[in-house]
């Protein structure tokens, strides 16, 4: 019997300890990675990172995942697989965004997004931040007032 990948996610939250998913871009929209089966663990709260092929962002969410071992994330600078990053709370749309990880929690929980610097290592939020770079990263956190 072929499974779907939504029928996967048990097994490989069982097994690894979370489930990673990979959303393909849309007009207007870049592609994204999340977590599922973190927010009711150790990190108290789900993952997604934005614009990344779906295998560098799988790497870099179980980066941050073991980096944060049994502790709670929380929003602040890290650094993941030595990249400097800043996770920032999604807390409008959380629902939307993440939806395999609504679905399987019964409860709110937290959706953090890591935000990556450009290549230049300046974050979305810098004026000197690359244009098509900054759109992407700040594609979520529009909601959240005061970034763009």
């Amino acid at each position: 019997m072929i499974r779907t990948g939504r029928e996967r996610i048990p097994a490989l939250i069982e097994k690894y300890g979370f489930a990673s998913i990979s959303i393909p871009p849309e007009p207007g929209r870049p592609g994204y990675c999340y977590t599922v089966g973190l927010a009711d663990k150790g990190p108290g709260c789900e993952l997604m990172v934005i614009g990344m092929d779906p295998l560098p962002a799988s790497r870099l969410l179980q980066g941050a995942v073991t980096a944060a071992g049994d502790n709670e994330i929380g929003e602040g600078e890290a650094v993941i697989n030595g990249l400097r990053v800043v996770l920032l709370d999604l807390p409008h749309r959380r629902d939307e965004i993440a939806l395999l990880a609504a679905e399987r929690v019964s409860k709110p929980f937290r959706l953090l997004q890591i935000v990556l610097p450009d290549g230049r290592g300046c974050f979305p939020w810098s004026p000197a931040c690359i244009g098509v770079h900054r759109e992407e990263q700040l594609v979520f956190l529009g909601d959240c007032g005061g970034l763009h």
